[in-house]
């Protein structure tokens, strides 16, 4: 060149003229050393001559480090000159480091002859790149690009940094700001136009021929694995996608040409190539050398690194700083690479043929990770043999990996034509074995078709045969009967699904058991042998047994039929077995029924004696009764002495001949022969009347206690009838304390009555299904400290019959008697019981308000009258009590004690005869029979139907026959005078005198 540039950092070097043949010879042999080495122990201050570009100032710039990165360019350019250090090597290469770093240089000379200078950065991966110069202006302008910024910051659109450098004037320095978040690695190169297009070409032409090549790799292998669907193509062909993808972005041609705009997505993808190599590799390698099935360390060495490592690396490589996942990245492949060099050695020395040229390869690849490590660490200088290492070692690597591949086609190829040739030759083989075969065969032939004919034979046989031996079989099966086949030992041979299934055993367990491990324990199994003994004599058995059940060891009665059977060339008993337990339960129910039958006709028995007994009874407390009121209306028309004490007595008599007539009623109850009569009734006072009764009657060790509510609580009902319900339950508590307990256990106890008042709510109503909404009810609770009833008796002690007594304390009634009172009084009972501490009964009736009853609250007075009243009546005693009466109200009295007569006593006088009391029940005639023949003489008879007892078919008779009236025996002064007046035309409750019948309880 006929110009010269001469520059400098910090000072001024002179340029000789001449230069001797001995000092080109040395400068010559220097520059190829430094060609070949490019290493910075070679630099000194560059004194060039006729130079020719491009020109490397790396070793000439001079630097400042800013830590923090907070130096402005004023105070950098401020800085004196001991400030700044000078480079002193062909590479800037301060590795990985946080520190921005400013750099200076200073063109002393500049003598081109034509074109302009340019400044080259040759490491494209550079953050941020502040280029600072002197302005036409005389002040510095910036030129602010970099690897972060987008790619139309450059002055000069290439995959390096070019700036410009025209207009210079002498001593002219230019400044340089570089922050770089990776390793901070570089050289400085000043070029001319001509120099740069002439690099640039022959650099891009073999950048582009030699990834040019490794593409096609790329697109064959990819159609290779979609012919022969073979992952190892897929992988391999994935992996060298990924080094050049890598490579083109390490370059800058992927920033220059893919995504010039996104600048963060670029510095992004040079992290997580290097993961997508290390993936497709590991994949590669764990396919290629089959290590699933030869070395399961290995395989799962590939498939760490393949599947998790290297995965979770990209993946970290987008959340961390660009720093710390770059440190990574090489880590974390230089550990790679040194495992995968004696994994691969390893099938190497096993005879696998592609490690061998994967090993070559994988060593230059190794060597050359390993310095390019190095120098990005800052452990060695950086040269641009170093700088291109690593692509040399990526471009052998998938040479010496593909001579592997092609290998292993020929390998694969050389395998199968010598299969083909082997093949062949068997085939001729097979050739000459079929001729001796068809030979043998026309022999074999004639001796089939003879035997074709017998083996038909034989085969409709075995279907004969088969088919018999089902049906039997499904005949066995198929039984509602039980069927078991034994030896003379009793071991089970064989059974039928009935069997099976009756006592829940599969036919393994069935067939490992003996017939005593299906008997009973305290049945008489000595008689087992005595009977097989017998039948294998040829004697045929029919008997009882009992058998347990292994499932679950319950027990049932069975009837069973033994016979001699020969079984399999053997003689065996064959046991027919028929399930009795529905028989037993039948003869059981039969049983019952005959029972709750006999129990029935002696109930019926009862309430006939009791019907009769009533009638009479209530005939003899009528006399009694009446014969008191009378007494009671004579006394009190004398003055006596004693009076108190006589009408103390009086009322004595008087309230037990009530209490006697209230007995009565509740026979006839028990009897059910009695019609309800409903009434508004206090139920404190039904309570008070019950305790009395258990007072009087219960055992001394059961003690009564009775709690009441203050408030009067009123019940629509029949007093006879709701007494009986609540002593039965008094009853019933009475025996759970005593007699229930047994003779070992202390009887006695408490029994509790408590009646209140309950109000229902949402709660109550769901509780209690049966509750009435919006209805009041009086509740009566009996508790006791008794024995207490379990679950599954409550659900049936209501039942008829049913009874946890013995038959001579029980008769299985009492519950079901007072549940049927309570029903048909509207209301229901609820039961608590827990076994040994106690029972409740709850019995809830409907209420009904005291101030819509309209009870009288006065004692009716006797009524006085006039008029003849007939009386007719067997019972003397009757004629003369109510003649007594009926005189002292005033009436004059005619008596007739038979029916007949007193007929002819009506026919003669029925025109004088106010009203008839007559009889139900008269020998003879009865009291319905009599009132016919009067409503024949006097169809306007008036009559009063008088009975000691009468049942509900009685008393639709009389009705149905026209009486109206009614009275029960024993009645009193008071009610027979109220009657007579209501029939004879006075109005009901015509007179009263007040009087309180209710007191507190106590």
């Amino acid at each position: 060149m006929n110009k010269k540039a001469v520059y400098y950092a910090g000072g001024y070097i002179p340029v000789r003229k001449k230069i001797t043949g001995s000092v080109k010879m040395f400068l010559s042999a220097a520059a190829l050393i430094l060609l070949f080495f490019d290493s910075p122990i070679f630099s000194s201050p560059v004194i060039v001559r006729e130079q020719e570009f491009p020109i490397n100032i790396s070793k000439d710039l001079e630097y400042i480090e800013d830590e923090k990165g907070e130096f402005t360019f004023d105070q950098v350019r401020g800085k004196d000159a001991g400030a700044w250090k000078r480079i002193g090597a062909d590479n800037v290469n301060f590795g990985y480091t946080r520190s921005a770093y400013w750099f200076r240089f200073t063109i002393e000379d500049v003598r081109i002859s034509q074109g302009r200078l340019l400044l080259e950065i040759d490491f494209p991966t550079l953050d941020y790149v502040d280029f600072y110069y002197a302005g036409s202006r005389g002040w510095y302008e910036v030129i602010q690009t970099g690897d972060r910024r987008s790619f139309f910051t450059r002055e000069i659109a290439d995959s390096k940094f070019i700036f410009s450098l025209n207009s210079l004037t002498v001593n002219d320095t230019f400044f340089l700001r570089i922050d770089n978040g990776g390793s901070l690695r570089f050289r400085s190169l000043i070029h001319s136009d001509s120099s740069f297009i002439e690099e640039r070409n022959l650099y891009l032409t073999f950048f582009w021929f030699i990834y040019g090549i490794l593409m096609f790799s790329v697109v064959f292998y990819f159609f290779l694995f979609i012919y022969l669907r073979d992952r190892i193509y897929i992988y391999f062909s994935f992996f060298t996608l990924s080094l050049i993808l890598y490579q083109i972005s390490f370059r800058g041609f992927a920033f220059q040409f893919l995504w010039p705009l996104y600048p963060h997505f670029g510095n992004f993808v040079t992290l997580i190539l290097p993961s997508c190599i290390g993936i497709f590799s590991a994949l590669f390698l764990r396919n290629i050398l089959n290590t699933r099935s030869t070395n399961n360390v290995l395989h799962m060495f590939f498939s760490l690194f393949g599947l998790v490592i290297f995965p979770v690396l990209a993946v970290l490589s987008l959340f961390l700083s660009y720093h710390m996942a770059a440190l990574m990245r090489y880590y974390t492949i230089f550990f790679y690479g040194l495992l995968i060099l004696p994994s691969v050695g390893y099938y190497m020395r096993r005879g696998n043929r592609f490690a061998r040229y994967f090993l070559s390869g994988f060593v230059i690849l190794v060597i050359t990770n390993v310095v390019t490590t190095f120098m990005v660490l800052n452990l060695i200088p950086s040269t641009r043999f170093i700088e291109w290492s690593n692509d040399s070692g990526f471009i052998l690597i998938i040479l010496f990996s593909s001579l592997g591949l092609v290998d292993r086609f020929k390998t694969t190829n050389d395998d199968l034509l010598d299969s083909q040739q082997s093949l062949n030759e068997k085939n001729r083989m097979l050739i000459l074995a079929n001729e001796e075969l068809a030979a043998t065969n026309e022999e074999l032939e004639a001796m089939n078709e003879e035997f074709e004919a017998q083996n038909r034979e034989l085969i409709e046989s075995e279907k004969a045969l088969a088919a018999s031996e089902a049906e039997l079989k499904d005949i066995f099966n198929s039984s509602h009967d039980m069927f078991v086949i034994h030896d003379p030992g009793g071991k089970i041979l064989n059974v039928n699904n009935r069997m099976l299934e009756n006592l829940g055993l599969s036919r393994e367990q069935a067939l490992s058991m003996s017939v005593t491990d299906i008997s009973v324990p305290d049945a008489d199994l000595s008689m087992g042998p005595d009977y097989w003994k017998r039948v294998l004599d040829g004697e045929d058995l029919l008997f009882e047994w009992k058998v347990r059940r292994p499932s679950d060891q319950s027990e049932f009665y069975v009837e069973v039929g033994l016979k001699k059977l020969i079984w399999r060339d053997r003689d065996v008993i064959l046991a027919s077995i028929r399930d009795l337990t529905e028989r037993k339960s039948a003869e059981a129910e039969r049983e019952n029924v005959r029972n709750q039958l006999v129990q029935s006709q002696k109930m019926e028995a009862v309430g006939t004696l009791a019907g009769g007994i009533a009638h009479d009874f209530n005939n003899v407390l009528s006399g009694i009764i009446g014969s008191l009121n009378l007494v009671d209306l004579l006394i009190r028309k004398e003055k006596i002495e004693n009076e108190p004490e006589i009408y103390e007595y009086l009322g004595t008599a008087l309230e037990s001949s009530i209490r006697a007539a209230d007995m009565t009623k509740q026979l006839l109850t028990l009897s059910r022969k009695s019609e309800l009569k409903m009434k508004p009734v206090l139920i404190q006072n039904s309570l008070k009347h019950v305790m009395n009764i258990c007072r009087s009657s219960f055992p001394k060790s059961v003690e009564l206690n009775y709690i009441c509510d203050e408030q009067p609580l009123f019940i629509y009902a029949d007093p006879s009838q709701i007494d009986h319900a609540i002593l039965n339950l008094c009853v019933n508590a009475s025996h759970s304390m005593t007699l229930m307990r047994g003779d070992a256990v202390r009887q006695g106890g408490v029994l509790t009555v408590e009646v209140s008042a309950v109000q229902p709510d949402n709660q109550f109503s769901l509780r209690h299904r049966e509750a009435l909404p919006d209805i009041p009810y009086a509740a009566v609770r009996v508790k006791d400290t008794g024995v207490g009833i379990d679950e599954e008796t409550v659900s049936r002690i209501f039942e008829p019959f049913f009874t946890t007594k013995s038959h001579s304390t029980g008769t299985g009634l009492g519950l079901a008697i007072t549940y049927g009172i309570i029903s048909q009084h509207g209301g229901f009972i609820t039961v608590d019981s827990v076994p040994g501490e106690g029972s409740v009964f709850t019995i809830y009736l409907p209420r009904v308000d005291e101030a819509a009853i309209g009870l009288p609250d006065e004692k009716p007075e006797i009524i006085t009258g006039t008029g003849l009243i007939l009386v007719i009546d067997d019972e003397k005693t009757i004629l003369r009590v109510t003649a007594g009466m009926l005189k002292k109200c005033g009436y004059d009295v005619i008596t007739a004690a038979k029916p007949d007569e007193g007929v002819e006593i009506y026919r003669r006088e029925y025109a004088n005869v106010s009203a008839v009391i007559l009889d139900h029940a008269m020998p003879g005639m009865s009291g319905i029979e009599v009132y016919k023949a009067l409503k024949s003489i006097n169809p306007q008879v008036k009559v009063i139907l008088c009975s000691g007892f009468m049942d509900d078919s009685s008393m639709q008779n009389a009705i149905d026959s026209g009486i109206t009236e009614f009275m029960s025996k024993p009645y009193n002064f008071e009610d027979l005078s109220h009657k007579l007046k209501e029939i004879i035309g006075f109005p009901r409750n015509y007179f009263l005198k007040k009087t309180c019948y209710y007191s507190k309880c106590k």
